[in-house]
């Protein structure tokens, strides 16, 4: 190590002649300080040579003594080089044939490749080096399946993200979580190379992608509320802009009550009349949801757990928690009770907890006298539900004894009230369901 860090050649050479076979010295490891001052652990000889450019003892070490070259401190030397960002150590040993730019990868688990760790480090130098020498544009790591180009992309590095399009890299694969390095972008924050991979690839789809995505900002209802919106503008601004520019419209559906007759943002001065009103923006990810998953049969599956707590966060105003379906008079709460497993990839008992927390009445009866845990399937819903129950208020204690005891409650007050569907879902369901059967059975009589 001694003769390497000082370029001794000669010494080297005579050294590794007399060494007895028994020791591989030029695998023996020790600590020294770079080139730069910093301590390295590890290091090998052949590490010294390099670290100094000491090119000749480098070539000795690896055509007389065999060193390893991918044995490095951490990683094969290749990668380290390209870490420290050494372009001549990468030439050296790319040139000399001692290192291949596909085969070398890390020793961690995610395998990147010498590309994906230049990209990573944002030196679009050592990368165009390397894919002029046949490094694979789109090659993947072992666990979260990112390629190059998301990577850089993750990193915010625009200028490498530039030269990986231009250089053929695929801008449409998604990794392992099924995210484009356009939805990456997004994610992340990354602005101008949103900016970028919309002008490079900007087909309905992208569009899509990057809208679903904006207003899922909304739909979290995680983090600063004011720090989402500004999120979701800033993308939606981006998309729109794009959309404009290149003549692709979106395709918005007729408006309706539901949305108060608002309809989707389609320039950039619909959308500044809305950055300041939350409620509208929250009615904006609304429609873009739904223009862009309910086509999607396969992607918006029920039941759906973000959807819930979009329409429950942000579309309250508009939603009775207890209505009822006409068949069985099940509520909302009824009907995700009997959700088993098998039904849905969706965890219930979120749904559940949502449904309850929003207001929804765990002691609501069906027609046929049944509370959502009568019907539940699962035992953790079960479980959730019992200890909802307990105690009961005063309100729904009352409203079940008018209809225990069938009191003639419809005298009293009209029955379009509140107060009148409220007795009905405790149990006055059930009377009218008893009275409606007897009624058929005497016509048949």
């Amino acid at each position: 190590m001694l003769a390497s860090l000082h370029g001794y050649d000669a010494v080297v050479r005579v050294l590794l002649a007399h060494c007895s076979a028994d020791i591989n010295q030029t695998e023996l490891k020790g600590r020294v300080h770079s080139i730069n001052g910093d301590l390295v652990h590890n290091a090998t000889a052949l590490w010294c040579a390099l670290d100094r450019a000491h090119y000749v003892v480098a070539k000795s070490l690896l055509d007389l003594g065999k060193a390893n070259v991918n044995n490095g401190p951490c990683h094969p030397l290749l990668i380290d080089a390209i870490i420290r960002e050494r372009f001549d150590i990468v030439c050296f040993l790319v040139e000399n044939s001692y290192a291949d730019v596909n085969e070398t990868v890390t020793n961690n688990q995610s395998k990147c490749s010498s590309l994906m760790v230049a990209a990573a480090k944002g030196n679009t130098q050592i990368m165009t080096y390397l894919i002029e020498k046949g490094a694979k544009l789109d090659y993947r790591t072992c666990i979260h399946e990112n390629t190059p180009l998301a990577v850089a992309v993750i990193e915010g590095h625009l200028a490498p993200v530039r030269l990986l399009c231009l250089a053929g890299a695929s801008s449409s694969v998604r990794n392992r979580y099924g995210k484009t390095p356009l939805i990456l972008a997004a994610e992340n924050h990354r602005l101008d190379v949103v900016e970028f991979l919309l002008e490079y690839n900007h087909d309905e789809t992208t569009f899509d992608e990057l809208e679903l995505l904006a207003s899922s900002y909304m739909v979290s209802n995680s983090g600063d509320e004011r720090q989402q919106s500004e999120w979701m503008i800033g993308l939606l601004r981006r998309s729109i802009e794009r959309r404009v520019l290149l003549n692709i419209p979106k395709k918005v559906t007729q408006s309706i009550a539901a949305y108060d007759f608002h309809r989707e943002c389609q320039s950039l001065d619909d959308l500044d009349k809305i950055g300041h009103d939350n409620n509208r923006l929250y009615i904006e990810a609304l429609l873009i949801r739904e223009r862009i998953l309910i086509p999607e049969k396969n992607e918006l599956l029920f039941p759906n757990l973000s959807t819930t707590r979009l329409l429950l966060t942000y579309g309250k105003q508009w939603i009775d928690l207890d209505a009822i379906n006409t068949i069985g008079c099940d509520t909302a709460l009824h009907v995700i009770s009997r959700c088993s497993k098998r039904d849905t990839n969706t965890n219930p008992v979120a749904i559940v907890e949502l449904l309850i927390n929003a207001g929804a009445h765990v002691d609501c009866v069906n027609q046929y006298g049944e509370t959502p845990l009568s019907v539940a399937i699962r035992n953790e819903i079960k479980d959730f539900l019992r200890l909802k129950q307990i105690p009961s208020s005063l309100k729904c204690l009352c409203a079940r004894l008018i209809a225990k005891h069938q009191l003639a409650y419809e005298c009293l007050w009209p029955t379009q009230t509140p107060l009148n569907t409220f007795v009905l879902l405790h149990g006055g369901l059930g009377r009218e369901h008893s009275c409606s059967e007897s009624d058929s059975v005497s016509e048949i009589d």
